[in-house]
């Protein structure tokens, strides 16, 4: 038995692959800032430009990894099971309504 595609589903997995883009772009940003801090001297009168950006992107990847993998994430999940339960509830009472000839 083959399952429908549907537009939202489409759309949820354009998101998941976004998002996951998105968050390896800053991950690789935060990784060569840090590399480069490490690696090279950073003038005084540019030392807090630099930490704050660095500070920017650490927030930008908490902010991502949260949504993808936090409340977000559980709250898709759940809603996902919510509509298999309803698919199979419906499913079973159209089952048995042919099974007693429509008799409820």
């Amino acid at each position: 038995m083959t399952e429908m595609v549907t537009n939202i589903d489409r759309n949820r997995r354009l998101l998941n692959r976004t998002g996951a883009a998105v968050a390896m772009s800053l991950i690789v940003i935060l990784a060569g800032a840090l590399s480069g801090i490490m690696l090279y001297e950073i003038p005084e009168k540019n030392h807090d430009i630099v930490l704050i950006l660095i500070t920017t992107v650490c927030n930008a990847v908490i902010g991502v990894t949260g949504y993808f993998f936090g409340s977000s994430a559980a709250t898709s999940r759940q809603g996902e099971i919510i509509a298999t339960q309803a698919n199979t509830a419906a499913k079973l009472a159209d089952t048995a309504s042919k099974v007693t000839g429509g008799e409820s």
